[in-house]
């Protein structure tokens, strides 16, 4: 389908329907629910999604069907904080061994070829993965300027406790998991 994707009405709602086009009543048919954390979820992911679904209840926009979406999204998030865990410490223990720190971000292979780090790679498809879903729940710097009236909703600061939120270790899971050794 051409064109722009639609958004959903409580997102028209919450920006006041600036257009005064008659709202969807499909998406209105079911109240806003929390959905149940998937058990799947590693801590870090658990973490996100408990801030994720409180501030996405009280816009009013989460359904119980989105489960799968807010689940990814979640995992892609945790995935990335992994990921940039594991370059930091390769980083720190090259600058401790007097090397240069950015030859973490490059591996000779056994054949003798220089290629970019894998990590760089994981890095870079989660930010995609996080930009494209977060897009779909209306998280971007405009749609947040749009959807804050004056009381806000979310309180004074939307983002308040969230990069402490990524800067917490994540119980219960080890960087080395990463498919990368």
């Amino acid at each position: 389908m051409k064109g722009r994707k639609p958004k959903p009405t409580a997102i028209k709602q919450a920006e006041g329907n600036p257009g005064r086009r008659p709202l969807a009543k499909v998406d209105l048919t079911t109240a806003p629910e929390a959905p149940a954390c998937p058990d799947w979820l590693d801590p870090g992911a658990r973490l996100v999604w408990k801030h994720l679904v409180a501030k996405l209840m009280a816009l009013g926009i989460l359904r119980s069907v989105d489960q799968i979406m807010l689940a990814m999204l979640c995992d892609s998030v945790s995935m990335l904080k992994a990921a940039r865990r594991r370059l930091d410490r390769e980083r720190i223990e090259l600058k401790k061994s007097n090397k240069n720190q950015d030859d973490a971000l490059l591996y000779k292979t056994p054949g003798g070829t220089v290629i970019q780090s894998p990590l760089i790679g994981i890095i870079n498809r989660e930010k995609l993965n996080i930009q494209r879903l977060a897009t779909e729940f209306g998280m971007s710097a405009a749609a947040r300027a749009r959807l804050l009236s004056d009381d806000g909703g979310l309180g004074a600061d939307p983002d308040a406790g969230y990069e402490k939120l990524l800067e917490k270790d994540r119980p219960g899971f080890d960087d080395d998991e990463l498919l990368i050794n």
